[in-house]
């Protein structure tokens, strides 16, 4: 995997963080229960890929493992080949398996309990058909 690393004389830049505050955004969306905190992370470069996103490669500094992903916040994994004609390949992979992968710890996160005046609709409603046999036994 060939990482761009970012330039030496430039200050870091609030876009080089959006991919991974986007993976933390939709982290607590889906109620996952980590929690990602920028600080924690270090910023290694980009990997360029030819007619697909450009993905974004963090390191977990403690433990010292990488986080790859793009600006919508999906997660990808680097897969060494056996064969030496290739280095590897990229793999989407599912949130919960990228912090796996990175050593990334749970956290103790509590969430809101559910809205009590939410009431989940009936199924039997949205059927038309449903409240004819609602009244049939099994004899």
């Amino acid at each position: 995997m060939n990482v761009v690393p970012p330039p030496v004389d430039q200050p870091e830049l609030f876009a080089w963080w959006a991919p991974l505050i986007a993976v933390a955004e939709r982290l607590r969306a889906e109620r996952e229960p980590w929690t990602l905190h920028v600080g924690e992370f270090r910023f290694r470069g980009w990997v360029k890929r030819s007619c697909k996103a450009t993905l974004s490669v963090y390191e977990y500094e403690p433990s010292g493992r990488d986080l790859i992903c793009d600006e919508a916040g999906n997660t990808y994994l680097f897969r060494l080949f056996a064969d030496s004609t290739h280095k590897g390949r990229l793999k989407r992979i599912e949130r919960d398996h990228a912090m796996y992968e990175a050593s990334i710890p749970f956290a103790e996160v509590d969430f809101p309990p559910p809205d009590p005046c939410f009431e989940p609709p009936d199924r039997r409603r949205s059927r038309p058909w449903a409240q004819s046999r609602a009244r049939l036994w099994l004899v």
